[in-house]
């Protein structure tokens, strides 16, 4: 589904400027196609922001009409297990 925050940075003023930095720069296409993060923020507040700008998640979460629509729904519906990897 992706994140709405900085990973591990959620309270206290620092994380807050980072926060609301992120917020309001993650849709540009600049940070899109550059910062491979970007591409998996969701931030609930901004939805219309992130279904028109979003490059990567809205098509991975189907949220999205596109041409694999259907695929990925067949192929989301037949996993029987999933490893996710997080990274930093």
């Amino acid at each position: 589904m992706g994140v709405e925050a900085t990973p591990h940075c959620f309270t206290g003023p620092f994380c807050n400027m980072i926060n609301y930095l992120v917020k309001n720069a993650v849709y540009f296409k600049a940070a899109q196609n550059m910062i491979g993060p970007a591409g998996y923020f969701r931030d609930p507040t901004h939805m219309a922001d992130y279904l028109k700008d979003s490059v990567f998640l809205p098509y991975l979460n189907n949220e999205e009409k596109h041409d694999l629509y259907d695929l990925n729904k067949e192929r989301f519906t037949n996993i029987d297990s999933i490893m996710l990897v997080e990274f930093l």
